[in-house]
């Protein structure tokens, strides 16, 4: 397992349960603070959500799913609401010394309608796909900010991914969010009746109707 060390030198997970018995299904982790080599370490563990050593990264394909709070990538957007906690699914393809990653993102938030003006809820799939290529005199740190794709020691290079997931979600927040796609907005015909049917308008409401 990636995140898992017999003496960690970063991240601390702990596993739950999976709501499956398929082998296929991948192993749940959420993210918690990382430990020396003697007791729990009381430092801010935010800086080390999903950031991965090279080292613990096997061969071949792993598959891990991470749960973590929006304040864990400093996730917030104006006139959005996180209220619940993100999914990331990884996907590991390590191949000699070429790294894919793949990441599947759900999360959960709250918008206003720019129609109806009401409150409504969706889940929002976001996807990134990362190319890291290892060799002795590669960056020790790949953080995916300029571009999709970096070299990395492969000694003792760190995979962080916070940065790029935090904007993968904001680059698909919606600009013009729609609680659905054939909201009409905001029904201006009750209100314009219930303005006629005010005492102060009668007398216009007859010489109408006299019209008529």
């Amino acid at each position: 397992m990636i995140l898992q060390f017999e003496s960690p030198p970063f991240i601390q997970v702990r596993p739950e349960k999976s709501r499956s018995s398929n082998l296929d299904t991948p192993s749940v982790f959420r993210q918690k603070k990382y430990l020396d080599q003697s007791n729990l370490c009381n430092y801010n563990y935010q800086m080390f959500v999903l950031r991965f050593p090279l080292f613990d990264i096997l061969q071949g394909e792993t598959r891990h799913r991470l749960i973590i709070a929006p304040s864990d990538i400093d996730l917030e957007y104006g006139g959005v609401e996180f209220f619940e906690d993100i999914t990331v699914d990884l996907l590991f393809s390590r191949f000699a010394g070429t790294i894919s990653i793949k990441a599947n993102i759900s999360t959960p938030l709250r918008m206003t309608c720019a129609r109806c003006l009401n409150a409504f809820e969706l889940t929002l799939e976001s996807a990134v796909e990362l190319q890291v290529k290892t060799e002795r005199r590669g960056a020790g740190l790949a953080d995916f900010l300029d571009e999709d794709f970096a070299f990395l020691n492969d000694t003792n290079g760190v995979i962080d991914i916070r940065e790029r997931i935090r904007e993968e979600i904001i680059l698909d927040i919606p600009r013009i969010p729609l609680c659905r796609q054939d909201c009409r907005g905001i029904d201006y015909t009750q209100s314009v009746g219930k303005a006629i049917s005010d005492p102060r308008w009668e007398t216009l409401t007859k010489i109408n109707k006299e019209i008529d």
